[in-house]
């Protein structure tokens, strides 16, 4: 796994902060209650930098480039 990537894109939404320091985002009076509207967020960068890799790479196997991407071992 390319845990710099996965960092980067954690850092880049803001999302990095949003764990390490949780508020009350819901004003629902808890504060780790907004933690699924973060991890959401993060999931779909996640799945829009799929995307983005499908796209730029039509002619390869794209859970092959992903995977690579990622630095996921099949």
């Amino acid at each position: 796994m390319n845990k710099q990537l996965i960092r980067d894109l954690a850092i880049t939404g803001g999302i990095y902060d949003c764990l390490r320091d949780p508020y009350d985002k819901l004003g629902n009076g808890d504060y780790y209650s907004s933690i699924m509207v973060d991890l959401e967020r993060f999931a779909e960068k996640i799945v829009r930098e799929c995307i983005r890799i499908d796209i730029e790479n039509r002619d390869a196997a794209p859970g092959v480039e992903i995977a690579k991407y990622f630095g996921v071992k099949l």
